[in-house]
């Protein structure tokens, strides 16, 4: 079962953009998509015109069309790109990327850099294919829209190694568009750096780091299981009001609510990531 997803560059996420405070970024962007489309740098403190959003910073870029992006790069931290034309339904089907901006002062103690772009799309279960933009109607307009499947660095249930007590720097970005992403793992803790303005003053430790559509956090994690040890990362659902359970996917709605619920829950109850721990040599 394939999916033909809108990429930037033809890769889910976008290629990673890596700067340093300080440097000029220059981007080509020719838009292939057979859309008008634009991009946004979201989080990033950029020039009015170079700002992304159609009728107020600049015109959309035509299909076909071209745009030159340029603007310097002040601020360290973990940011994130995507269009700002027909947003919800653009990054839905795959146009959105991450942004590293590099600060040399940064502490080595941090450990390896890991960027983490969780999102997720609205599919079809049966053939793959994207469900129609006005899937739930005003319902999931009002209380949001999640999708049927969820995705981390454009992957299902990926994989990832790490070695006990050696500790990673997790840059996380929630590229969702309504979901919140719940990050725990039994006996861990986190040790939160900072998230949507950078750094923070202080780091604290915390057992669970939830980061919100649009929002980006900056942890830093210590695998502590024993080598040959799988663990998994699950995403369930989170308490944002009524609505939090709701899945396009369907199940009819002449069903019982306390049915539907249950079976909304039981569907959402998603693997993130699996943790596959080794020895640190």
């Amino acid at each position: 079962m394939t999916t033909p997803v809108w990429t930037y560059g033809g890769t889910l996420p976008g290629p990673l953009i890596k700067a340093k405070v300080g440097d000029t970024v220059i981007i080509h962007f020719k838009n292939s998509l057979p859309d008008s489309t634009t991009i946004h740098w979201h989080g990033l403190r950029v020039p009015n015109q170079m700002d992304g959003v159609p009728g107020v910073t600049q015109p959309p870029v035509e299909s076909g069309g071209e745009f030159r992006y340029e603007f310097t790069v002040d601020d360290a931290g973990t940011y994130w790109y995507h269009p700002h034309v027909n947003s919800a339904a653009q990054v839905g089907w795959g146009v959105y990327g991450p942004i590293v901006v590099e600060d040399p002062n940064d502490p080595v103690e941090f450990g390896d850099d890991l960027i983490l772009v969780m999102s997720d799309m609205s599919l079809n279960v049966g053939d793959g294919s994207f469900l129609p933009e006005n899937a739930g109607g005003s319902f999931t307009d009002l209380f949001g829209k999640e999708g049927t499947v969820v995705l981390v660095n454009g992957k299902i249930r990926p994989s990832l190694k790490v070695r006990q007590g050696k500790q990673q720097r997790w840059r996380v970005i929630n590229a969702s568009r309504s979901r919140y992403i719940p990050i725990r793992l039994r006996d861990h803790t986190f040790t939160i750096l900072g998230g949507d303005n950078g750094l923070a003053e202080r780091s604290r430790e915390a057992g669970r780091v939830v980061v919100t559509p649009s929002e980006r956090a900056d942890v830093v994690f210590t695998p502590m299981h024993e080598p040959g040890t799988t663990q998994t990362f699950r995403w369930v659902p989170f308490n944002r009001g009524f609505g939090t359970v709701y899945r396009r996917s369907s199940v009819p709605l002449k069903q019982s609510w306390m049915k539907l619920l249950y079976q909304l829950r039981f569907l959402n109850n998603f693997v993130l990531l699996k943790l596959l721990t080794s020895a640190t040599p």
